[in-house]
């Protein structure tokens, strides 16, 4: 609670800088100005995203052989959109403990089922983004290397015989052979995971989930006086995907600060006419519907599943 506390007083600075620097007299008239029946859009085309991505978690946990009842499932899934507020999302490791305590689910099992749904969104918003990258100098190239680079790395971690040959050595080493057994488990999980099959069907599922979020932004445009057009749904979702993808290579709690500016400059600098006050009263807004609702949701979650796992 305490980290969610800092992180709000956190958000309140970042945001406070951004309505500064965009006018905040003028970034006030535009919130006065815009067309509040686009939030509830907007809300449930983020609920969306949360139950798409549920779909995708209850599918990982059948690939690597869990039946979860969904009064078990959906709280603990839902406690990991909390943990955004912890770096790089570590946090959501919370979800193999509370598999643990709720279902008895080895640690070594579950965990890879968390590092796959980041993963996923990882592919998804490469994939998202790639769509804006098209129009710009050097883009498509970046692009594609970079979504190689990682399928290389997936595979690369699903080459049986090397393996086989490093959990061997594992095995022999005089702290970590006593785990080995428990390693042996993490790697069957995640070769399970990482197959060609489950890969794609869980970067579909992520992309379509991601593209809400996307479109959810787009409505908050439309919202604030933008005209409707196919070039400002790809402007905004090429925006939306690039801004998170940097917040997460920053590793800050959420992408604090690193979302919201890379995402408003991105906006004002889209040639699609959206102003400085309307790129930031749009980043505000889309972070509140997509970010700080999902901490909120987290939260009462993760507060329910302990209350349970204790009972």
């Amino acid at each position: 609670m305490r980290r969610a506390i800092l992180l709000f007083v956190a958000a309140v600075v970042v945001y406070a800088v951004i309505a500064l620097l965009a006018d905040a007299p003028k970034l006030v008239a535009a919130l006065v100005a815009f067309h509040w029946a686009a939030l509830p859009v907007a809300i449930a085309l983020t609920l969306g995203n949360y139950g798409l991505r549920f779909l995708r978690w209850s599918y990982f946990l059948r690939v690597v052989g869990l039946e979860v009842p969904v009064r078990q499932s959906l709280p603990i899934f839902l406690s990991g959109l909390g943990m955004a507020i912890t770096p790089g999302k570590l946090g959501e490791l919370i979800k193999s403990h509370l598999l643990r305590e709720a279902h008895g689910t080895p640690l070594s099992v579950s965990a890879p089922v968390v590092l796959a749904d980041r993963l996923t969104d990882l592919l998804a918003m490469l994939v998202l983004a790639l769509g804006g990258l098209l129009s710009r100098d050097g883009g498509p190239v970046l692009a594609i290397v970079v979504l190689l680079v990682c399928l290389g790395t997936i595979q690369l971690l699903r080459w049986r015989r090397a393996a086989d040959g490093v959990l061997g050595l594992l095995a022999r080493a005089p702290v970590i052979g006593r785990r080995s057994d428990a390693i042996r488990a993490l790697y069957e999980s995640s070769f399970l995971l990482l197959g060609p099959g489950p890969l794609l069907v869980s970067t579909v599922i992520s992309t379509i989930a991601w593209l809400c979020e996307c479109i959810a932004l787009y409505v908050i445009l439309l919202g604030l006086g933008l005209p409707a057009s196919w070039s400002l749904g790809i402007e905004a979702t090429y925006a939306y995907a690039l801004s998170t993808l940097i917040g997460a290579v920053t590793l800050l709690p959420g992408g604090l600060g690193a979302q919201e500016l890379s995402l408003a400059s991105l906006l004002l600098f889209a040639g699609m006419g959206v102003t400085r006050e309307q790129a930031a009263t749009a980043t505000i807004l889309v972070r509140l519907v997509t970010f700080w609702l999902g901490i909120a949701i987290g939260l009462a979650a993760l507060a329910y599943s302990l209350r349970t796992s204790r009972r």
